[in-house]
């Protein structure tokens, strides 16, 4: 399926690699698994963790993630209603982790996976990539191996990821609007106070109605980084 460089350039005219994983969700006290994507076109790729089960060429899905090759960013998806809103990105740099080769090999799903481990934005994590796989990209923000990321979980298992299958499908995905709010230290000094104003607001609406079941719940936010 990967192609040689002279055949780059007329296999990306009209095809793009699509990347799954199974992400498995260890936050709750049931363990939960779903599918999320990664369509790698040329230089840019999305990744999406919400609804990532449709087909590529459907209109109004929102990557969570666009990663430029080619300008070393990235830009990642986070609305603020009611400023910032389902369309707001932000700017951060491309792989700015520092990654260490360990040296241990293990087969994973029938790919010999090379590890390399990481602390990045608070957390330790680990990686295992597949050199036969010509792409330095992997889930989420993370990538800057020597080969596609085919596992990777954080130190206390809470995010866990598996390569699920690689194909190659035509070119029909595009990004349909894109706000850009500012860059990775804008959100670090906007989303604190958003977020204890939204459990406000949540504790605010239980006073007013205490049959209402969705007020007075504290809303957790779980990132791979901790803010």
């Amino acid at each position: 399926m990967f192609v040689h460089a002279q055949e780059k350039e007329s296999f990306y005219r009209d095809s793009v690699i699509v990347v799954t994983y199974n992400n498995t969700n260890y936050l709750s006290q049931v363990k939960t698994t779903r599918l999320m994507k990664l369509i790698i076109d040329k230089d840019v790729s999305y990744f999406f963790i919400s609804n990532p089960d449709f087909k590529i060429e459907e209109e109004g899905k929102i990557p969570s993630i666009i990663k430029y090759n080619d300008s070393n960013k990235l830009l990642f998806n986070r609305p603020m209603m009611p400023k910032y809103d389902k369309y707001t990105y932000f700017s951060d740099s491309l792989y700015p982790m520092k990654w260490h080769l360990t040296g241990k090999v293990e087969l994973i799903n029938g790919r010999v996976g090379h590890e390399a481990t990481t602390f990045f934005r608070g957390r330790y994590f680990t990686a295992f990539y597949d050199p036969n796989i010509p792409f330095n990209n992997g889930p989420m923000k993370f990538g800057g191996l020597p080969g596609m990321i085919i596992r990777f979980y954080d130190k206390d298992r809470i995010f866990y990821y598996d390569l699920h299958n690689i194909t190659r499908e035509p070119r029909t995905f595009k990004v349909n609007k894109i706000n850009l709010g500012g860059d990775f230290q804008t959100f670090l000094n906007i989303f604190p106070d958003w977020d204890r104003k939204r459990n406000e607001k949540a504790h605010a609406n239980q006073s007013v109605d205490p049959n209402c079941p969705e007020c007075g719940v504290k809303i957790v936010s779980y990132s791979i980084e901790i803010y």
